[in-house]
């Protein structure tokens, strides 16, 4: 009798480590998943600043060499 309730009360505490240890898991990937879309968006806007700032360069020769 006292090793079944050991074992229950053991078994009881893995499933909850498990349930606890599987929603912690999902938070992470959730977390991991919204970082690697503010990357994006960052890697997106640097591209964009590089951009106009290649533009604006290339417009200010063009004004300096009379073009």
């Amino acid at each position: 009798m006292f090793e079944y309730t050991v074992y229950t009360c053991i078994k009881k505490i893995l499933l909850q480590t498990n349930l606890h240890l599987s929603r912690e898991i999902s938070d992470l990937k959730a977390q991991l998943l919204e970082m690697k879309k503010m990357m994006k968006i960052s890697f997106d806007l640097q591209m964009d600043i590089q951009r106009s700032i290649r533009q604006e360069v290339a417009a200010g020769i063009a004004a300096a060499s009379g073009g």
